[in-house]
Parts: structure tokens; C-alpha cells; sequence
């Protein structure tokens, strides 16, 4: 046999050898807080919250013989002000007299706004013209005249862990006399850092569990923080003019969250199970359901007021 005659023989055995591969099989799963309700009639009376909302179907959201979950998007419009019932007290003492209450109007205030509406509300309280300015270096600076002591603390009645206190970088018992000034540790002047959002059905065949520095670990689906990509253009402020670069922090004013995930998270399935109904929750930095805190009526959370957010799936077979 000729050279040649062996070189195709054993090309021929080689190919009879060869073995095809075809990429795993992947199909989308889009969710949106809004599909809590069955139908668009069904929202016009619906109630629910979107930070903490059910899911469910008479059949299965998903069937098939898949393993793994993978995120891949979101996209979550930001509405809760950084000013809201939670954050908009604090109490105060001027000159050692009766306990005041410093109450700020609910709503959207950049770092810059925030100071002049705080230095309106003093100086009421203070009977003096006390200044409230803050500065690049992101620090909230008050000043009284000369010979007045001021006090600041946390609204301590209301039992909140958060307060105005705490987005003007408040420390201890806040306190300056003679002619010393309050100056604040450096804030970013937000209600959060990031929300998580939590599905117990969808990680619960996890077989590595998520962890994090905080008191309270859970298993997450994702976390998002009140950012831009570096990508992203700076969000443009709505009925408002940014003064400097510091008033242009995300979570300052309404704006949209949007995520792109390169390396998204992969979630390990049992292929024998189907997706059935899904409950979701969106928790704050603190570990508490996040809510605008501002919607009541009757006693009632109005904060199905709030827009929907939406994210997408990616379910593989391996």
C-alpha cells in the first residue's frame, strides 16, 4: 500500500472517530416584579408591594431538565428618597434649653440642597443665623455664633437604627460651643448603599452558600449598589442643578439602576425539579424590606405606588 493509500486510510478512521459536541442548551427566564399580579386588570386594584410580592401560577414558571441558574441583567429604577420618614428627624439642644425637633420635608435632596434647607430649619430653632454648608471634602459643616452651644443626636423615641443623624455624618452626641464648629464624618448623604434582593426558591439547591460582614448572612440573588458603571454617563438630576461634582451621587435623586453581568452568578438546580412559585424580598443595607416609608393612608403602605423593577435568567443545561 502506498503512502498516500495509508495517510487517507487512517484520515477515514480518524473522522469515523470524531465525536460531535454541541453547546448546552439555554433558555431565558424574564421576571418582573410586576407579573405579581395574574393580569393587568388585576393591577389596576392590586397592593402589593414590588420590594416584597408572590409569584404564583396554577402551573409551573419553568419544566425541564436543566442545572444550572445564571444572572444576567437587572434593570431597577430608584424612587426612595433619601429624605423619607425614617431619615427626614433628629433632635436638638441649643444653649442647653427645652429638646427640639429638627424636621426636614420629605423628598430628594442633594448633599448641597440638603444643607441649605437644614440651615433654613435651624435657624428658627437656634434664634441665631446658623450656617450649613457642604463641602467638597463631603463633609456636612454647621456653625452658630459666637457664645451658643448647639446639640444634635438621633431621634432616639422613634427607635430607629437611621436617621437624619446619621445622613449628616453625626457622630456620639454631636456637640460645639463657643466658636468650634459640627463637623460630620464623611457622607455620601444616602438612605443606602445597596439593596439585596432575596428568593429563597431560587438558591435553595445551592450547595455553596453566599456570606457577607453583616450581622445578619443570607442567601442572595443579587446584590446592587447605588452606582454607575465606570461605562454609564452621570445620571442627570431631575428638577434639580447639580452645584459641584458631590451633588451628583446616585441615590441623591430618582434614577435607574442598570446591570450588565459579565461573570454572572451561577446557581446550581436539580434537574428533576421545576421552578414553581417564587416569593421576593428587596432588603436595604440594613438587613430591613426596603420601602419608601412615606405612603401611608388609613395606615396602609401605598408603595405599590413605586415602579417595577425586572431582571433576566439564563437557565443552562450543565
Amino acid at each position: 500500500m502506498s503512502f498516500m493509500s495509508v495517510q487517507l486510510a487512517r484520515q477515514r478512521d480518524d473522522e469515523d472517530r470524531a465525536v460531535t459536541v454541541r453547546p448546552s442548551a439555554t433558555s431565558i427566564l424574564a421576571i418582573d416584579s410586576f407579573d405579581r399580579y395574574k393580569d393587568a386588570a388585576e393591577s389596576q386594584f392590586g397592593r402589593a408591594s414590588p420590594y416584597s410580592f408572590n409569584i404564583a401560577r396554577n402551573q409551573n414558571i419553568l419544566t425541564g431538565f436543566f442545572k444550572r441558574i445564571a444572572l444576567t441583567e437587572i434593570v431597577f429604577p430608584w424612587y426612595i428618597p433619601n429624605i423619607n420618614n425614617s431619615t427626614s428627624t433628629m433632635k436638638l439642644i441649643y444653649n442647653g434649653g427645652a429638646e427640639d425637633v429638627v424636621d426636614i420635608p420629605i423628598g430628594f435632596y442633594t448633599p448641597t440642597q440638603l444643607a441649605a434647607v437644614l440651615q433654613f430649619v435651624l435657624r428658627p430653632l437656634t434664634n441665631v443665623d446658623t450656617t450649613v454648608v457642604y463641602g467638597d471634602t463631603g463633609q456636612f459643616v454647621i456653625d452658630v455664633q459666637a457664645g451658643n452651644t448647639i446639640l444634635l443626636f438621633p431621634p432616639v423615641s422613634a427607635g430607629d437604627s437611621f436617621s437624619l443623624f446619621d445622613i449628616l455624618g453625626g457622630y456620639d452626641d454631636w456637640f460645639a460651643g463657643g466658636d468650634q464648629e459640627l463637623i460630620g464624618k464623611m457622607t455620601r448623604c444616602r438612605y443606602t448603599e445597596y439593596v439585596d434582593i432575596v428568593c429563597s426558591q431560587l438558591v435553595a439547591n445551592q450547595s455553596l452558600n453566599d456570606f457577607s460582614t453583616t450581622i445578619l448572612p443570607r442567601n442572595i440573588l443579587a446584590r446592587i449598589y447605588l452606582e454607575t458603571e465606570n461605562d454609564q454617563p452621570n445620571p442627570v438630576l431631575i428638577g434639580a442643578v447639580a452645584t459641584n461634582a458631590v451633588d451628583t451621587v446616585p441615590g441623591c435623586f430618582p434614577f435607574t439602576i442598570y446591570r450588565q453581568f459579565a461573570n454572572p452568578k451561577q446557581i446550581k438546580w436539580n434537574n428533576t425539579q421545576p421552578i414553581g412559585n417564587l416569593q421576593f424580598e428587596v432588603l436595604d443595607d440594613r438587613g430591613a424590606l426596603l420601602t419608601s416609608s412615606n405612603f401611608f393612608v388609613g395606615g396602609v403602605s401605598q408603595d405599590f405606588l413605586l415602579p417595577d423593577w425586572r431582571f433576566t435568567l439564563l437557565v443552562s443545561e450543565d
